[in-house]
């Protein structure tokens, strides 16, 4: 297995090696059963991360890339459900976390050596890819939106200056609603119609976000792994109650093998190679 997340639909996506052919990945689409699996050409980049696109198509990445003389090497490719290769580009270094939406909006959270790297490599460009954190791109990899604290819109503008993103520690998009829990400021941003919804939050260091209409929950934190804050958003706070402490993961990082969360919506998605737990927040 090379890389596997989660679709709108809360069924699993997962990205193989192809055991008859090198130049090939196998994509599955998967529920308490194998759906269905699409056999792609591979790119000459290690791929790392996959998501679905519209009308049974596929994006691979990879989440790190280099750039030489300004430019960003490619690593990301779309097929289609035949396994075409329709479009190939960039998302930049430094991705935690990549969600697509039914539409074919790809959300891309950065952490900080990618951020902090793209503005080092290019002074003279504040707005090179990813620097500023969070983007959104078009279903064929043309940047549509970014979080940036000088120029997007925010509902209180008196935050924005405050929120400058350097790194997402959680993306949590659904067909509806995009939130991400970022540093600095430890906030959570709801983005609504491209303007910005800052939530200040006292939880330091959370591993993954849950929203479940009003009610949104906090997991993990720097002095508990297993704490879990539940509460709501209201007045650009993040009110909750005293955290309870919830083992999610049962000790499926103790061994080192590969682990992975996804959060979409309520739902908490916990992968262990061939493990797969599933979590909910109810309101």
């Amino acid at each position: 297995m090379l890389a596997c997340s989660v679709r709108p639909d809360n069924r699993a996506i997962v990205l193989w090696t192809d055991p008859s052919s090198e130049n090939y990945w196998l994509v599955s689409r998967q529920g308490e059963r194998v759906l269905g699996t699409v056999r792609i050409p591979a790119r000459p980049w290690s791929a790392d991360a996959v998501q679905p696109m519209p009308d049974g198509g596929v994006l691979v990445a990879a989440r790190r890339c280099d750039r030489v003389d300004g430019v960003h090497a490619l690593n990301a490719a779309v097929y289609n459900a035949a396994g075409e290769l329709t479009h190939e580009g960039s998302l930049g270094d430094g991705i935690e976390e990549i969600l697509t939406t039914s539409r074919g909006d790809v959300w891309v959270g950065y952490f900080d050596e990618g951020i902090f790297s793209q503005a080092a490599r290019s002074f003279e460009d504040s707005r090179s890819l990813g620097g500023s954190g969070l983007v959104r791109f078009t279903s064929d990899l043309k940047v549509d939106w970014e979080f940036d604290f000088e120029s997007s819109t925010f509902a209180d503008e008196r935050t924005a200056h405050h929120h400058r993103i350097a790194h997402v520690y959680s993306l949590n998009v659904t067909d509806a609603n995009v939130h991400a829990y970022t540093y600095m400021s430890f906030s959570i941003a709801r983005i609504v119609n491209d303007v910005v919804h800052i939530s200040e939050s006292d939880v330091k260091f959370a591993s993954d976000l849950l929203v479940n209409d009003s009610t949104v929950a906090l997991l993990g934190g720097f002095e508990n792994r297993r704490a879990v804050s539940i509460g709501g958003l209201s007045q650009g706070q993040f009110s909750h109650w005293p955290a309870e402490e919830l083992d999610l993961r049962r000790g499926l990082q103790a061994d080192g093998r590969y682990t992975k969360t996804v959060c979409r919506g309520s739902m908490l998605h916990v992968f262990r190679e061939s493990t797969w737990l599933v979590y909910q927040l109810y309101s």
